[in-house]
């Protein structure tokens, strides 16, 4: 053998962590330019977390070898190398390309989501750098366009929403437009890993609309039988927020001057009232602090927030807190966050 050829699969272009779309392949000749088959040919990268597969190969009757690229984390052109023994090595580039995104959405079984810059909807696996490789993306059936996805609810670029179900094998197994009298909705926002199925979102002027499994009550200010599929409805308040959080079992808005409202289960003041109640409307957080954002917890009944100025106050009663619950907000110093459950 006096040479490794590149035949195909250099100058391709993919998402870091994935394969691309295409082999690489290379031949392997004598000084007459005559396939040599048995060779071994061994594929090796310098970029990090970038993967042949696999990374040694034999060439074929015809001298082919061929590997499977597993671009790195590397944005920008990435190496790839093909080389028998002490020969000159054949070079392969591509190029890592970020996807072009508008929403995108993760943290559940089969990966994440994404509504692309085309309005396209489509999941697929985690990367896995180095791991067995994920599942394609697969598109949503359909020519309907999006523009935000948020667990497996995605909203129209007519403001229809569209709710969706993915079978083992990743394709989707439902995908249906939410029937009901609503708004074109944005800022979509979802329960927490434990309620699942419970989605609210933001009309043009503010209002909140919460629709979805009601498990714990937190999706509705009314009371309704846990996990009832509960149609889009409006939140019984003409307070506009400029987003929505939801919790286990305690949705909460935030309006453009920071003040908070929560609604829901009351049973460990996570509403901001001391009255434990199975079920509240929505209800002023007493505070003279403008918050910049809310985070509500899976499990351990508290409300933190981020105040515009800087600092994080806190809620309700967490795993570790002691008796009684925080009604108002408290500040968090470095102290009690060493404790903070």
């Amino acid at each position: 053998a006096t040479a490794v050829q590149v035949v195909s699969g250099s100058g391709q272009t993919g998402t870091p962590g994935y394969r691309l779309g295409n082999e690489v392949v290379v031949r392997v000749t004598d000084p007459s330019g005559v396939p040599i088959p048995g060779e071994t040919v061994t594929f090796t990268t310098t970029d990090a977390y970038a993967v042949p597969e696999p990374a040694t190969v034999i060439t074929d009757d015809d001298g082919i070898a061929r590997t499977w690229w597993r671009l790195g984390a590397v944005i920008g052109t990435q190496r790839l190398l093909a080389q028998i023994g002490d020969l000159p090595s054949a070079q392969l580039t591509a190029t890592g390309s970020s996807l072009a995104i508008r929403s995108m959405t993760s943290g559940f079984n089969f990966g994440y989501c994404i509504v692309d810059s085309d309005g396209i909807l489509s999941c697929g696996g985690h990367p896995g750098f180095g791991a067995a490789n994920p599942s394609a993306r697969v598109v949503a059936p359909g020519t309907t366009r999006f523009t935000e996805v948020v667990s497996s609810c995605a909203v129209a670029e007519s403001g229809r929403l569209w709710c969706f179900t993915r079978a083992a094998d990743g394709s989707f197994a439902t995908f249906n437009e939410v029937a009901g009298t609503y708004p074109a909705l944005h800022g979509l926002t979802s329960g927490s890993s434990s309620t699942s199925g419970a989605y609210c979102g933001l009309s043009a002027t503010g209002q909140g609309w919460c629709w979805g499994r009601n498990t714990g009550d937190n999706i509705l200010d009314a009371p309704a039988a846990s996990n009832t599929e509960i149609p889009p409805t409006a939140i019984s308040t003409n307070q506009p927020f400029a987003r929505i959080r939801l919790g286990f079992d305690t949705g909460c808005g935030l309006t453009a001057e920071g003040v908070a409202w929560c609604w829901a289960r009351n049973d460990a003041a996570r509403v901001g009232q001391p009255q434990p109640g199975a079920s509240m409307r929505p209800t002023v957080v007493n505070s003279a602090v403008p918050f910049a954002d809310l985070a509500l917890d899976d499990l351990h009944s508290t409300v933190c927030a981020v105040a515009k100025q800087g600092g994080v106050w806190c809620w309700g009663q967490g795993w570790r807190f002691a008796e009684p619950a925080w009604v108002a907000p408290i500040c968090l110093t470095p102290g009690a966050l060493a404790g903070f459950g």
